[in-house]
């Protein structure tokens, strides 16, 4: 019994209107041939463009990758600025009224007297800055631990709300103790900048 297949079958008949080859034919080839086909390479686009449609990950990466590490720096300031702060708060709230109105007299004599002509007691003030340096060093602490993960994410790729969310967070002065000094605007700002390129945009997942 043979194993070679069968013909495949042939059109019954002449083909019909329309298929027939030109009466002249296709012809030679040009001079010099129709050259490489392009180079399209492998896909890279994470939205499915095409072979070779979208940006280069390598290059979005070395673009993200400085302020990436940008944001990992300020993240680590943020954390020891809100520590301080969380440290500052437990030290007032530890400082009797007493002695918080004596060194305030000593500052300023008057103090005393204009803090009760407005209603507030040593003891409340006591509170209300220590409770305050507590918000602020705690406040510090999140966003610090949000910029940390941020900026892993942001050297991923991943993460695209996450990570612009942080960047323009860390330019905010009152959240953040780096942007009080400028750094934090810097970095931010220059996030955000890189973060709304359209090929950086597109790359992340």
């Amino acid at each position: 019994m043979s194993n070679v297949p069968p013909d495949p079958p042939r059109w019954p008949g002449p083909p019909p209107e329309g298929y027939a080859l030109p009466p002249e034919g296709y012809g030679p080839p040009p001079a010099g041939g129709y050259g490489p086909p392009p180079p399209y390479g492998p896909p890279n686009d994470p939205y499915g463009r095409g072979f070779g449609g979208g940006p280069d990950p390598q290059a979005v990466r070395n673009r993200v990758q400085l302020p990436a590490i940008g944001l990992l720096i300020i993240a680590v300031l943020n954390l020891l600025g809100g520590g301080y702060w969380l440290l500052n708060g437990f030290v007032v709230l530890q400082t009797p009224p007493e002695e918080f109105s004596r060194q305030m007299a000593q500052s300023n004599p008057q103090a005393p007297q204009q803090l009760q002509q407005l209603g507030w007691t040593a003891e409340g003030v006591v509170r209300t800055a220590g409770y305050g340096f507590i918000g602020a060093g705690g406040g510090g602490i999140l966003l610090a631990l949000l910029t940390v993960l941020g900026g892993a994410r942001m050297l991923q790729l991943r993460s695209y709300g996450l990570v612009l969310l942080v960047s323009i967070l860390n330019a905010i002065p009152i959240l953040s103790t780096t942007a009080c000094c400028g750094i934090g605007e810097i970095v931010g700002l220059w996030s955000v900048v890189v973060l709304l390129n359209a090929e950086v945009r597109a790359s992340f997942r």
